[in-house]
């Protein structure tokens, strides 16, 4: 069972990572409501403020909002991929 999991998982990662950055994936994601990352998002911008230079204040938000990026495409690509092992181990 595990080796077609590993399968079933390369064979699907590419697509998924190519459907993560599509249109559709973004028209998902802006109907989905998650409350608790505005108010995350509030949380870091006011963390933000506390730091007086400018430069390093800049450079902690764009390598935070990489994070963040990834981890939202590794979300969505999990997502894809588990619903395929699910789809073919049923």
């Amino acid at each position: 069972m595990q080796r077609n999991n590993d399968v079933i998982i390369k064979a699907s990662e590419r697509e998924a990572h190519a459907i993560a950055d599509s249109p559709q994936a973004e028209t998902i994601k802006d109907q989905i409501d998650i409350s608790s990352l505005d108010e995350a998002e509030t949380e870091f911008a006011d963390l933000l403020k506390q730091i007086p230079d400018a430069d390093l204040r800049h450079k902690f938000d764009m390598a935070v909002g990489r994070i963040s990026f990834a981890y939202e495409r590794l979300g969505f690509v999990q997502g894809y991929i588990s619903n395929r092992l699910l789809n073919c181990n049923t």
